[in-house]
């Protein structure tokens, strides 16, 4: 993975721990930040199943 993914990785997943810790729904969240939600969706799915496919190479 190159470093901006990386980073933009990490955006991602800073977003999803801030939307956990807010008690907010992701809608709500996403309201707020001005994200599309299916955005949010997509991004989290993906994140999940690249990080789960790099544990199994593991």
């Amino acid at each position: 993975m190159q470093q901006h993914q990386r980073k933009e990785v990490q955006g991602w997943l800073n977003l999803f721990e801030q939307q956990k810790q807010s008690g907010l729904t992701a809608v709500a969240l996403c309201r707020q930040q001005q994200i599309n939600v299916q955005t949010y969706y997509t991004r989290r799915r993906d994140i999940r199943h690249q990080r789960k496919a790099a544990s199994l190479c593991r």
